[in-house]
């Protein structure tokens, strides 16, 4: 009877503690974190198209919505974003939390689009052995040398000759007249190899049309810094070095 008595003074005297424990544990799980935003970002002072990453260090939140500052908005947590023009871009992070938001801005400058392309030097690398079934020259080797000309192909500029060249002499360096200038990436140019001839018409060994957009990077990656011509089924193949300007 004794020791039925004292134990339940025992649990009397340590429930309050016990009680106490329970409402603190309660209490501390209905507090509510006030969330933090901020962020970091990789990329900026590129020209346009330009690609930027964010990585998102806020703290205490739930969700997140991003404001690029060019009318395009994420609510990923770690967006990246690609600016299509340049300027000087506000981009905002509210970080929530429930009801509770915290926002942050920062500013990421964007250079203006490249309008021109510098051609520094070409590199041909493989051309046609045979002009209908017939070697080029009486020896096989042709004078070759390369035009470039606009869209109604009138002649912008044409390299020096490279004097009976063959196949092991590839790849072979044009360098002597250049740079030119690509003034327009928009307009379509055409390059073409020939077999210089000095007692009649130089015979054309195929070139390719293009514009320069083509290879601006829509995807916000860097710009190349090569240009290259090929084709599975065409024997004439070259490259171009080349440096984008303003």
């Amino acid at each position: 009877m004794k020791r039925n008595f004292y134990r339940i003074i025992y649990l009397f005297a340590f429930s309050p503690i016990l009680l106490s424990c329970c409402k603190d544990d309660s209490d501390e799980s209905n507090i509510i974190v006030n969330p933090v935003a901020n962020f970091t970002i990789l990329g900026g002072n590129e020209p346009a198209p330009h690609k930027v990453f964010l990585t998102n260090t806020s703290t205490g939140a739930a969700s997140y919505i991003w404001e690029f500052g060019d009318g395009e908005f994420s609510y990923l947590t770690n967006p990246d974003h690609i600016f299509q023009e340049g300027g000087i871009y506000t981009i905002s992070l509210t970080a929530a939390n429930g009801a509770i938001q915290d926002t942050i801005t920062k500013t990421v400058t964007i250079l203006s689009r490249l309008t021109q392309v510098k051609l520094v030097q070409l590199v041909l690398t493989s051309f046609p052995e045979l002009n209908n079934d017939t070697l080029w020259d009486q020896d096989g080797s042709p004078d070759v040398y390369f035009e470039i000309q606009d869209n109604s192909l009138s002649l912008l500029f044409r390299s020096g000759i490279k004097s009976d060249l063959q196949t092991p002499q590839l790849p072979a360096i044009y360098s002597t007249g250049l740079p030119y200038i690509f003034t327009s990436l928009s307009t379509t140019y055409y390059i073409k190899f020939c077999d210089y001839d000095d007692l009649s018409v130089s015979e054309n060994m195929g070139g390719y049309y293009f514009p320069i957009n083509t290879w601006v990077p829509g995807d916000g990656s860097e710009y190349p810094m090569e240009i290259i011509f090929e084709s599975a089924t065409y024997p004439l193949k070259f490259k171009l070095i080349i440096e984008w300007i303003d």
